[in-house]
């Protein structure tokens, strides 16, 4: 502590006091978090956007068990099917948000995490005898016929499967977990989890993972308390002054939408690894903007000389782990905590790369935490008439979800093969809203583009997407 004491005593006032504050920060999480290490169990506050997925799911008379999130990854070594099950067996013990259920009465859905049972959601599929070429498309029926299996009354509500495909080549390990508990940040977690608890149980070693942090229902809790205080109402007048009356839409290639099948379309593109190095590197040279703005930046820039307005509507999906309330770290916590706000954002007139990216990143800056307050204010603030004056304003036509720097290390390595419909066929959206992803693995940024067929030429999307790319390219080479 003395030395604590000497090296404050040396710092600035404003940075002692940034200091001393997350010291006392992070006490007050420790001790909150002592009393969640065990089991958790017991009833559990929907969040808005759970509510907003089941009404969306009724109104369109879709599965409610089949919104699921997943990924699959490379196996480098056989996997013994008895230490995998153990392995699943301690995850559900640890992430409480994998025993979450929903049961509906007469009037409304309730959720409540349930204790751990003897059935064990882990399987393994032997395709080690097929010829290399069939076992693609038997690892991709398997996997459609799993994201079918989930039950958010009855469970499981996670699925984990091994594919063996021989000594020749790596398996396949496939997770599956319904949307209810997951996002992809929480994918992330479980993958990582899951390799560490199967080391440590094949090396005959303690279970040992990091300590739980703050559990989703004290996390929701939490949240509908803040939703309805005073505090809350200070976002006001941030929210209601941003340029809701400049948005313009999108051209649509088929008007005639509204009446049109869904037909789900995919395009990917990629900057190479050294184009991305410089990218990342250039990061200094735009005033503290994160790697994130600059994506987004040359993303707004192709808005704009599509639909010819400076002014731009997106939803804007994040994490949801950041530090939002006293005593409530999310940093490895499993569930569907990602922040879903409509956001706002307007270019500069001038086409120098970096004020472009220095406006983008004051505005982003600028949003009262991190948007959190938008969803808040519009779905559990309690208040009708300013609920309604929410839903007054423009619905976006654009999701955007930025998955941050991935390394194979990480996750293991990515696969070829499709995991299957993470969703029931039916639309779940507005035809003519699009999801955009983008991240940046082993070094490479990556953009993934979902859409709607009946809206859109694929032609359209890929001159989208490809401009996209010629725009990083610009920036990179701009910052050698």
């Amino acid at each position: 502590m003395d030395d604590l004491a000497e090296r404050l005593a040396n710092l600035s006032p404003e940075k002692r006091d940034l200091i001393l504050r997350q010291l006392a920060q992070k006490e007050d999480n420790e001790r909150s978090n002592q009393n969640e290490q065990g089991l958790v169990t017991g009833p559990v506050p929907l969040l808005p956007v759970q509510k907003q997925l089941l009404t969306m799911l009724a109104t369109y008379h879709l599965n409610y068990h089949h919104y699921n999130t997943g990924t699959m990854v490379e196996v480098a070594q056989p996997l013994n099917p008895e230490l995998a099950k153990q392995t699943v067996r301690h995850l559900l013990l640890h992430h409480d948000a994998l025993r979450l259920r929903l049961t509906r009465d007469e009037s409304e859905w309730q959720q409540y995490i349930v204790p751990p049972d003897d059935d064990i959601p882990f399987s393994t599929q032997d395709f080690s005898l097929l010829p290399e070429e069939e076992q693609p498309t038997a690892i991709e029926a398997a996997a459609a016929a799993l994201q079918t299996s989930l039950n958010i009354t009855t469970g499981p509500i996670l699925r984990i499967a091994y594919f063996n495909l021989g000594s020749h080549q790596p398996g396949r390990l496939l997770f599956i977990v319904h949307h209810i508990a997951s996002d992809a940040y929480s994918l992330q977690l479980l993958v990582k989890d899951f390799t560490t608890i199967y080391q440590q149980i094949a090396e005959g070693k303690a279970i040992q993972l990091p300590p739980k942090t703050t559990s989703v229902k004290r996390r929701a809790e939490r949240m509908l308390e803040y939703g309805r205080s005073t505090e809350l109402r200070n976002e006001l007048d941030y929210w209601f002054a941003l340029p809701w009356t400049d948005i313009v839409p999108f051209p649509l290639d088929f008007p005639e939408r509204v009446t049109a099948p869904l037909q789900p379309q995919s395009i990917k593109v990629t900057l190479q690894r050294e184009e991305t190095q410089n990218l990342i590197r250039s990061v200094g040279r735009f005033d503290g903007a994160q790697i994130r703005d600059i994506i987004l930046t040359a993303l707004l820039s192709v808005f704009a000389s599509w639909n010819g307005s400076l002014t731009q509507l997106l939803a804007m999906h994040n994490h949801g782990r950041k530090q939002f309330f006293d005593g409530v770290d999310l940093f490895r916590t499993v569930g569907w905590l990602t922040v879903h706000p409509n956001v706002v954002l307007q270019l500069p007139t001038t086409d120098i790369p970096e004020e472009m990216v220095r406006a983008i990143t004051e505005q982003m800056e600028r949003i009262p935490g991190d948007g959190l307050g938008y969803e808040l204010l519009r779905n559990a603030s309690g208040d009708a008439e300013l609920t309604a004056k929410f839903h007054a304003l423009p619905s976006p036509n654009i999701v955007f979800n930025y998955l941050g720097q991935q390394h194979s290390s990480d996750l293991s390595r990515s696969v070829k093969e499709s995991i299957g419909p993470q969703a029931s066929l039916s639309n779940l959206w507005k035809n003519d809203i699009q999801m955009i992803f983008a991240k940046i693995v082993d070094f490479q940024v990556h953009l993934y583009w979902e859409y709607s067929g009946t809206v859109y030429q694929r032609s359209t999307i890929e001159r989208l997407a490809n401009q996209f790319i010629e725009t990083l390219q610009s920036m990179a080479r701009s910052s050698r």
